[in-house]
């Protein structure tokens, strides 16, 4: 394509720069070249139309090839938007497709941490859960070795119960303790082992 550029791009340079040579050489052969007889024919309405005539050919052919140099320069700078166009395309298709990535990579990153932190957690409750089991066997040995209290214990009194004691205490007469009445002495058991003496 290059190449046909090239040629046409020359033969129009030619073209044009031939058709004011043969015009002026036209022109000198009309009035040199034609034969006596015939120089009004070639000089009148005749030579005229053969001048338009040869001229719009010249004219046409000319505008062809610019024509076609014409087409080939869009079809060129098509080729060039379409490639532009295509590789437009790929770079957005090869981004989307990198977004598409990076977001599949962000969720399964959350979906990993997620299930790190859900497992942690149930890690933690087994091990509250066991360590609470411990404890309360603990305790439950503990009590068990431990020897039972006495029930008959003495309980302690509170300081009110010891204050309400003494008031009571305080408030009753004091009675005197009471003492044993001597038992009478008789003479039987003074003289213990000798007879009564008879009454006079």
């Amino acid at each position: 394509m290059g190449a046909m550029k090239t040629a046409l791009d020359v033969t129009i340079s030619i073209c044009k720069n031939l058709r004011p040579v043969v015009a002026t050489a036209w022109q000198y052969a009309k009035v040199e070249m034609v034969p006596p007889m015939t120089s009004q024919m070639f000089q009148g309405s005749l030579g005229k139309s053969i001048e338009t005539t040869v001229g719009g050919a010249a004219d046409k052919f000319i505008g062809g090839l610019e024509q076609k140099l014409n087409d080939i320069e869009a079809a060129r700078i098509n080729a060039i938007k379409q490639k532009e166009a295509a590789l437009k395309a790929a770079a957005e298709k090869i981004k989307a497709a990198a977004l598409k990535k990076a977001e599949e990579e962000k969720r399964l990153e959350a979906a990993k941490a997620n299930a790190a932190a859900k497992q942690a957690k149930e890690a933690k409750q087994a091990k509250e859960a066991k360590q609470a089991k411990d404890t309360k066997q603990a305790k439950q040995a503990k009590e068990a070795a431990q020897p039972a209290k006495k029930s008959d214990s003495p309980k302690k009194e509170t300081k009110s119960e010891v204050k309400a004691k003494k008031g009571t205490t305080k408030s009753q007469k004091r009675v005197p303790p009471k003492t044993k009445k001597k038992a009478k002495r008789t003479r039987r058991k003074v003289k213990r082992g000798s007879p009564p003496k008879a009454k006079k």
